[in-house]
């Protein structure tokens, strides 16, 4: 089957090389821009385009979707389908009448919930115990389209954005080849989603990754959990800013943000209800490193607080 694909991080380069490893011809392959990344502002490309690059497939990187050129190409390439992951832009309407078979979504929850840019952060912060997959068939509504398949995952004790994203990669991975041939044969029948059970998930603002020490124990955690391994969860120590990325519950009590104990395993930090233990943290400027390597050059002590 000939396709076109678009996406941008490595949950969609991973599909994408499934399909490229499954024998699909993959007639071309759009992904966002370049962007400047870090403190150089260096310019840094996308894991979609660098699969691409590395396999001689036709890459696009159009600013926008609309415009001549791109009607142009529109009616070069006759995909059967149109397989999108994690593109990051919303397309116009005329591509999704592009495909002669299905445009198809791959979105990484289980439809009608977490509609939107962040699924896997948000059902990390909100401690989820089941995620998922659904394979939808696309509209011009947010994520609304009917789905044609959906599997489910149980999340993990400690997990993390950024292990649940790799483990949905690959539990994508494992079907997507079937449901295009179930698709394209007709098993499989796209069904309405419920719209009674919607929600959403929109992208994280900066000032949600700030720790509100006076939520309990388990919510600061989610949060810390829901921004690893970007961009990192914050608080603040003595005008100094400290990024965390694991976190674990433990009991204690006292005022909400004050260190309860520091030891090289790690700072007990009660919350509104409870306390979490910190093992690793990200002074401003500096690299993840241990609380035992962070005592050297810092001197704490149980009166400190964050926040």
């Amino acid at each position: 089957m000939k396709i076109v694909f678009m996406g941008t991080p490595p949950f969609a380069a991973h599909l994408l090389s499934v399909l490229v490893e499954g024998g699909h011809e993959v007639e071309a392959v759009f992904t966002k821009p370049d962007t400047p990344q870090g403190r150089g502002k260096k310019l840094g490309i996308s894991a979609v385009k660098a699969y691409a690059v590395e396999n001689n497939l036709a890459l696009y990187q159009p600013h926008k979707l609309e415009g001549e050129e791109m009607g142009a190409l529109l009616e070069k390439l006759q995909p059967d389908f149109l397989v999108v992951a994690a593109y990051g832009k919303i397309l116009p309407k005329n591509f999704l009448s592009w495909a002669k078979i299905a445009p198809i979504n791959i979105h990484a929850s289980l439809l009608p919930q977490y509609r939107g840019s962040a699924p896997i952060q948000w059902s990390v912060r909100n401690g989820d115990s089941v995620t998922g997959i659904s394979f939808m068939r696309m509209e011009e509504g947010l994520d609304s389209g009917a789905v044609y398949h959906m599997e489910k995952i149980s999340l993990e004790d400690g997990e993390t954005t950024g292990s649940l994203f790799d483990r949905l990669a690959t539990l994508s991975g494992e079907h997507l080849l079937e449901v295009l041939e179930g698709v394209a044969s007709g098993k499989l029948v796209a069904i309405p989603q419920d719209e009674s059970g919607v929600t959403y998930a929109p992208r994280f603002e900066k000032e949600d990754e700030k720790i509100n020490w006076a939520l309990p124990a388990t919510d600061i955690k989610n949060l810390i959990h829901a921004l690893s391994p970007t961009p990192g969860a914050y608080s603040v120590l003595n005008d100094l800013r400290l990024k965390f990325y694991q976190a674990e519950v433990v009991e204690g009590e006292g005022e909400a943000g004050r260190i309860l104990e520091v030891s090289k395993k790690g700072l007990k930090i009660a919350c509104g209800e409870g306390a979490i233990l910190l093992h690793e943290v990200q002074p401003q400027g500096k690299k993840l490193m241990s609380v035992a390597a962070f005592l050297n050059g810092t001197k704490l002590t149980n009166n400190d607080k964050l926040g």
